[in-house]
């Protein structure tokens, strides 16, 4: 049921210039679970992943009366939001989202915790909380509690990698969107970073869309995993793979 649904596609295309990359023709993304975007390298995986964050303005056909793109059961028009309203985009990514990229983008003249805190939803009030929450997190993440006076320049990469985890998770969000969370990580410690997210989600009632190469993993740990693959037509479109049961509870506070 759309009801469902974290994001639903209907007739939706995706591309640059003139130029069609990608033909969703029916798509539900549902509201709760790990659902990974899997493909062949250059296939729009992360431009998919960058329009459905609002983040890319590449949706190409909502002149087309069948079209329909929703978030959380609400219609939005991105081509009118990108041209007219730009202030709603950014209240909707800072109200719904989180962001995970293989890039850490942590910045190097604050300290680990203010990086956290930074990204995180949440009134003065709420600090406490929010930074009993992220201790916690460190301890999943066996990163210890100290880090959080460093700066980013005086932690390991797989250290940031797993800091930037701590980041997204923190705060209030209702969907997050990685673009290859682990790519700069061994298998071993993308499982187990994975393992992490699995549970936090599940707990928290949330859904992650993740985009990765490794498709070992998706399958072992997504709920959900759509492929992108190419047509004779010289876009690509998008088929599921795997689709579990992991319903979203209604009234369930994360």
């Amino acid at each position: 049921m759309q009801n469902d649904a974290a994001f639903f596609f209907k007739n939706i295309q995706f591309g640059y210039d003139s130029k069609v990359i990608l033909n969703i023709p029916d798509l539900l993304i549902p509201r709760a679970g790990m659902v990974f975007i899997i493909g062949p390298s250059g296939i729009g995986k992360s431009t998919l992943l960058e329009s459905i964050g609002l983040m890319s303005n590449t949706f190409k056909n909502f002149d087309d009366s069948s079209s329909e793109f929703s978030i959380l059961n609400e219609n939005f028009n991105p081509e009118y939001l990108w041209k007219r309203d730009e202030n709603k985009l950014t209240s909707i990514r800072e109200k719904l989202f989180s962001f995970i990229f293989q890039t850490t983008n942590l910045m190097s003249n604050f300290s680990v915790l203010e990086n956290i805190l930074m990204a995180a939803n949440f009134t003065p009030d709420e600090q406490n909380k929010i930074e009993s929450e992220v201790k916690l997190l460190l301890k999943k993440m066996s990163l210890p509690d100290d880090i959080l006076d460093r700066s980013p320049q005086e932690i390991s990469g797989g250290q940031k990698q797993r800091v930037a985890f701590v980041r997204a998770l923190v705060g209030q969000f209702s969907i997050l969107l990685a673009d290859e969370p682990t790519g700069n990580l061994d298998i071993e410690n993308s499982k187990a970073l994975f393992g992490i997210l699995s549970d936090h989600i599940k707990e928290k009632n949330k859904v992650a869309v993740i985009v990765t190469h490794h498709s070992e993993l998706a399958h072992e740990y997504g709920n959900m995993i759509i492929e992108i693959l190419p047509t004779k037509n010289g876009y690509a479109t998008t088929r599921v793979l795997k689709k579990e049961a992991f319903t979203f509870k209604e009234g369930v506070k994360s």
